[in-house]
């Protein structure tokens, strides 16, 4: 009955406009591969009749937004302290205003330190004002974490712990893993990232040493997609490969036999892959894999990673993307879309 009922939701659908508001590629190139999710899914209910439209933000495109019948915000981080504060969220909220559209949110994302303790509503308040009245304005929301989860909860705003969509990625590019695999390191300089702030220097110093000290035992093949990080890794010896679009990333990453990674979307991009890998955290975005049955591995607790230690991901791709279907299914059909 159910594959009937998205059957008909494909074949009422004529022609759709689709604003996908996403950050800009050289703030994360892995960003795309939640993009690329997104826009497989969304293909695969509706069919090929259908317009994607990308609006980038931090900076806000200038253009006026195009005509559009459903708007989209792509998963990244959107909960953190101050989150409401920043930059992101005036873009956001810009475009909000600007939108008649009926507006669902997909694969939003938490960012704490580790330890943070999930607040009430009205600590969240306090530490991201109006957050409630801004998600107010979503008719469906995915969260790919637990934190995501709780603040939402906590906030009285619905919303369905589901994978990030950039599980699917892969799909929508018609990418496969393929041979030669080679040992890969994905290089992750914290001092750069979102959580610099709050990480003291000799848990960065030991993470860096961690990623070195790997490439050197393995013989890794290293790649980042930042220039500070190539910067640093060439500073300690490695032999490093900036990678310049999210199209050199995943193809990069399909070649791999074995990945150890920093960032959480290169291991994402692999979820389903036959790939021995692991993500080194440096925040409680690694529940984002951890949620896909992800191996993990907590720098502070280690002091020398091998390939022993990796491990390809448990996850039921086919039961998760029908939790999907049935998820955007009763979202449409509630936005009259269908």
């Amino acid at each position: 009955m159910q594959n009937l009922h998205i059957l008909r939701v494909k074949n009422t659908i004529q022609a759709m406009n689709i604003v996908c508001f996403r950050p800009r590629l050289e703030a994360n190139l892995n960003d795309t591969f939640i993009e690329w999710g997104i826009k497989y899914l969304l293909k695969e209910l509706l069919g090929n009749s259908i317009c994607f439209h990308n609006v980038y933000f931090e900076p806000l495109d200038n253009k006026k937004l195009p005509d559009h019948d459903l708007f989209v915000l792509s998963g990244t981080p959107w909960i953190w302290d101050q989150c409401t504060l920043s930059a992101k969220y005036r873009d956001l909220i810009t475009v909000l205003r600007a939108s008649k559209a009926p507006k669902i949110a997909l694969g939003i994302g938490a960012c704490f330190p580790f330890g943070y303790r999930v607040k009430t509503a009205r600590k969240a308040l306090l530490f991201m004002p109006d957050l409630d009245s801004i998600l107010k304005l979503f008719s469906s929301i995915t969260v790919r974490d637990k934190y995501a989860k709780r603040i939402c909860n906590s906030l009285g705003i619905m919303s369905k712990l589901l994978c990030c969509p950039a599980v699917f990625a892969k799909e929508y590019v018609g990418l496969t893993h393929r041979e030669p695999q080679t040992n890969i390191l994905f290089f992750y300089a914290p001092q750069f990232g979102l959580s610099r702030g709050v990480l003291k220097e000799d848990f960065v110093q030991h993470y860096i040493a961690l990623q070195a000290n790997y490439a050197r035992t393995v013989g890794a093949e290293v790649i980042c997609i930042n220039k500070n990080e190539a910067r640093t890794a060439t500073e300690l010896g490695l032999n490093v490969k900036l990678m310049h679009s999210p199209e050199e990333t995943a193809q990069k990453l399909i070649l791999a036999g074995t990945l150890l990674s920093g960032r959480v979307h290169g291991c994402m991009f692999t979820v389903g892959m036959p790939i021995s890998a692991a993500l080194l955290p440096v925040d409680t975005r690694y529940l984002t894999y951890k949620y896909c049955g992800g191996k993990i591995i907590m720098a502070g607790k280690v002091s020398s990673i091998t390939p022993r230690r990796l491990r390809c991901t448990k996850f039921n791709y086919n039961k998760e993307k029908k939790r999907w279907e049935k998820f955007l299914t009763y979202s449409l059909n509630a936005a009259g879309l269908c």
